[in-house]
């Protein structure tokens, strides 16, 4: 009885664990392969599509300037870019 209750809690943990890290992972990847605007403390912009992002960097690939690595320290906003923001050849238009 107790060797089995013991599996089944341990089960159910497992199973905890799994739904938390998918959570986590969905609200981490919102924004890949989208195009962002990256607003830096230093009053930069940057705006393209987010390739990569970790605890430290968030890398873009913008149209001006190629691929970027942005330390996640410098970056006051990122924010997705909706279609309305977007010109007929790409450009974003802020609101």
């Amino acid at each position: 009885m107790t060797k089995s209750f013991l599996i089944l809690v341990s089960v159910v943990m497992l199973l905890f664990q799994v739904l938390l890290a998918q959570e986590n992972a969905e609200e981490t990847d919102v924004y890949y392969k989208k195009i962002v605007v990256v607003q830096t403390f230093a009053g930069r912009e940057y705006v393209g599509e987010l390739i990569k992002q970790d605890e430290r960097e968030v890398i873009l690939e913008t149209k001006e300037i190629g691929r970027i690595a942005i330390p996640k320290l410098e970056i006051k906003t990122m924010k997705p870019v909706e279609e309305d923001q977007l010109g007929r050849s790409g450009e974003y238009i802020p609101d």
